[in-house]
């Protein structure tokens, strides 16, 4: 289903919705059942309570001393189950020019915690749910304007190759990283069957040399770049060099921070001169890629805001 087409007559209905991660709150724990322990001395009883109506009442009398009031929760002996917030936003294609994105809220519990990170395109099903807001968590009132949620089931995500892998995931030794000839990237233990062949594709390429015996894998990739628009070889190469980006820096114990291996573009030019039309073939190239254009982005206003949650 669409973002912007849902409605209040589609709460509690199964749906599939696909959008971008853009944000992912820390991980939370939910309780599932409380334990309860007599403060009393001499009694030391334990009651358990299980949840109820996600609430979890304390037991006002124990009822092996007869004490009112007396129970502390005990947090090391009661369950817990995983709970994280996600934030998705409706893909940018499907935005119509001038509108802002629709976004949606999503729970997602246990072994769905962690499966994805800020960027990811995901296919979400699940339960389309309202839960009721209170203006003030010590009034027993509730506002009559319900929030909406996903109560996730299932999230399928695409598939994360090598190019949308990014560089802080990578463990090298010694601080560097690997050679061709240590030939990581061939190893069946690490690799799967189809990343191996193309992986052997690859070093063919890099392998080919020309008559002079020079090596002919960067006129290849530039003449594969935007084979539609005529010359402009070096905007090429210097698009190629951002999609690629660059190896990562081991910070040193002297430097502060990190030193980021990606590098920002700017072009600047005469009126059709295929500007445009380059960054649209980047875009599509890069899998996290956002486009956004001056007709769009104008008509409502580029606005950047921090929002505390």
């Amino acid at each position: 289903k669409i973002m912007r087409s849902m409605n209040p007559s589609d709460i509690e209905r199964l749906m599939s919705l696909k959008g971008i991660v853009i944000r992912c709150s820390d991980l939370m724990p939910d309780m599932l059942s409380a334990v309860f322990r007599c403060t009393v001395e001499d009694c030391k009883h334990e009651a358990a309570v299980p949840l109820s109506n996600w609430d979890v009442e304390e037991p006002t009398r124990c009822e092996n001393c007869g004490g009112s009031h007396t129970f502390q929760l005990v947090h090391n002996d009661s369950n817990f189950a995983d709970r994280q917030m996600l934030k998705l936003q409706e893909p940018p294609e499907l935005v119509p020019d001038g509108e802002t994105p629709q976004n949606v809220a999503v729970q997602v519990f246990d072994d769905l915690v962690d499966q994805v990170r800020p960027g990811d395109r995901i296919e979400v099903t699940g339960i389309y749910r309202a839960t009721p807001n209170r203006p003030n968590k010590n009034w027993r009132q509730c506002s009559s304007v319900y929030r909406t949620y996903v109560d996730a089931i299932a999230i399928a995500a695409e598939k994360k190759g090598r190019i949308d892998t990014p560089s802080d995931e990578y463990q090298f030794e010694q601080g560097q990283p690997p050679k061709l000839e240590d030939k990581l990237d061939l190893d069946p233990e690490h690799n799967s069957e189809e990343d191996i062949k193309w992986h052997r594709l690859v070093r063919e390429l890099g392998a080919d040399r020309d008559e002079q015996g020079k090596p002919t894998i960067v006129s290849k990739l530039v003449q594969s770049f935007a084979p539609s628009i005529y010359e402009e070889d070096e905007v090429k190469k210097g698009l190629l060099c951002q999609l690629f980006s660059g190896t990562p820096k081991v910070a040193g114990p002297n430097s502060k921070g990190r030193s980021r291996p990606e590098i920002n573009t700017m072009l600047c030019g005469d009126p059709s001169t295929a500007k445009s039309q380059l960054l649209q073939y980047a875009f599509k190239l890069a899998p996290r890629g956002v486009y956004t254009s001056g007709k769009g982005s104008s008509a409502v206003g580029l606005t950047a805001s921090i929002n505390k949650d």
